[in-house]
C-alpha cells in the first residue's frame, strides 16, 4: 500500500510543481500586506501624506493579487487533490480484485465505503496540503527573522509561543484524532445498521422485528451522535486554547512595544507589523 501512494503522487508531479509556485507566491503576498498597511499607518502619523497614498495604493495592488491568487491557488489545490484521489482510488479497486472472496467477506459494506470514500478522501487531502505547509514553513523562518531582527525579546517571545503551542496542538490534536476515530466507526455502525434493516426489510416485517430494530437503530445513532458531539467540543477546545496562548502573548508584546516606542526605540510600523506577524504565528502552526 505504501508503494501505491508513493506512486500515486509520483503522478502527480506536474500537478505538485504548479501547487508549489502558487503556494509561495500566495504566502508571500500575504507577509507583504501587513507592511504597506503598516507603514501606510505610520507615514500618515508623520504627515508624508504622498509616501501614505503611495503605500496604501500598493496595499490595495496586493491585496487584488492576494484575492486572485487564492483563487488560483484552490484551482491547483483540486487539480492536484483529483489527480491523487483517482490514483488512490485505483490502487483501492485494484487491491480490492485481488483479495480473495473469503478476506472480503470479512469487511462489512459500510466499513468498506467508508475506506473508499473518507479514508481516501483524508489521504489525498493530506497530501494536496503539502506544497501549502512547506510555504507555511518558510512563513515562519521569514516571521522569526523579522521579529529576532527588530528586537531579541520579541523575537525569543515569538519562538516561546510558537513552541508552546505547537507541542499542545500535537499532544491536544492527537486526542481529537483518536475521538474522531471513535466518531467515523460509530458512523460506519450507524450505516451498517440502516442497511441491514432496508435489505432485510421482507424478515424485518415478516417476524414483526420493528420494534427490536428501531432501539438498535436508536442505540447506534446515540452512540455515534455522542461521539460525534464530542469530536466537535474537543476541537474548539483545542483550537481556542491555542488561539488564546497567541492572543495574550499579542497583547504583551504590544505594550512591551508602546513602552519601547515612548522611549523613542521603536517605530509605529514595527509596532504594527509585529503585531500582524504575531497572528501569522498562530495561522501558522494551526496550518501545519
Amino acid at each position: 500500500m505504501r508503494e501505491a501512494i508513493i506512486q500515486a503522487n509520483k503522478d502527480a508531479k506536474k500537478q505538485y510543481i504548479y501547487k508549489s509556485i502558487i503556494s509561495v507566491i500566495l504566502r508571500a503576498i500575504y507577509l507583504v500586506i501587513p507592511f504597506c498597511y503598516s507603514y501606510a499607518v505610520e507615514e500618515v502619523t508623520n504627515g508624508n501624506y504622498n509616501r501614505a497614498y503611495f503605500l496604501a495604493g500598493l496595499l490595495l495592488a496586493f491585496l487584488v493579487a492576494y484575492y486572485i491568487s487564492t483563487i488560483i491557488n484552490d484551482y491547483y489545490y483540486e487539480k492536484l487533490y483529483k489527480k491523487i484521489y483517482n490514483g488512490l482510488t485505483k490502487v483501492g479497486l485494484q487491491y480490492t480484485e485481488k483479495n480473495s472472496i473469503y478476506s472480503l467477506s470479512r469487511i462489512t459494506l459500510s466499513d468498506y465505503s467508508a475506506l473508499m470514500t473518507d479514508d481516501v478522501n483524508v489521504v489525498a487531502d493530506y497530501y494536496a496540503n503539502i506544497p501549502m505547509a512547506a510555504a507555511t514553513i518558510l512563513d515562519f523562518i521569514i516571521v522569526f527573522y523579522y521579529l529576532f531582527s527588530n528586537n531579541l525579546l520579541v523575537g525569543l517571545a515569538s519562538v516561546m509561543v510558537s513552541i508552546i503551542v505547537l507541542v499542545y496542538l500535537y499532544f491536544g490534536n492527537k486526542k481529537v484524532n483518536m475521538i474522531n476515530e471513535q466518531d467515523k466507526a460509530t458512523n460506519s455502525q450507524r450505516i451498517g445498521v440502516l442497511q441491514e434493516y432496508f435489505f432485510g426489510m421482507k424478515e424485518v416485517r415478516g417476524f414483526r422485528l420493528f420494534g427490536a430494530i428501531h432501539r438498535r437503530i436508536e442505540k447506534n445513532y446515540d452512540n455515534y451522535l455522542n461521539w460525534h458531539t464530542r469530536y466537535g467540543l474537543w476541537k474548539v477546545i483545542v483550537t481556542n486554547i491555542a488561539l488564546g496562548i497567541v492572543e495574550v502573548t499579542k497583547i504583551a508584546v504590544l505594550f512591551y512595544g508602546f513602552f519601547l516606542l515612548s522611549q523613542g526605540k521603536m517605530k509605529l510600523a514595527v509596532i504594527l507589523l509585529i503585531y500582524s506577524y504575531f497572528d501569522r504565528l498562530v495561522t501558522n502552526a494551526t496550518g501545519l
